[in-house]
C-alpha cells in the first residue's frame, strides 16, 4: 500500500506563508502583485489560492 501524500495543486495563503516564514497579507500582496501565480475562488472571489509552483523560491519575482 502507498502511503505517500500528494501536495495539493493549489494552497491556501496560510500554506504559503508557513513554507516561506513571512505573514498571510506578505502572500496576498505578492498575488495581488502577480508575482506569485494564483487564483481568486468561492463566493465573491474573496479566497486566494496559490499555485503549488510558487514554493519553489525561484517563482517569487521582483515586484514583491
Amino acid at each position: 500500500m502507498d502511503t505517500r501524500t500528494e501536495m495539493p495543486e493549489w494552497l491556501t495563503v496560510g500554506e504559503v506563508a508557513r513554507h516561506f516564514r513571512v505573514s498571510p497579507r506578505t502572500v496576498a500582496r505578492w498575488a495581488a502583485s502577480g508575482a506569485i501565480r494564483s487564483q481568486r475562488v468561492g463566493p465573491g472571489a474573496r479566497l486566494i489560492r496559490i499555485h503549488c509552483s510558487a514554493l519553489d523560491a525561484g517563482h517569487i519575482s521582483e515586484a514583491s
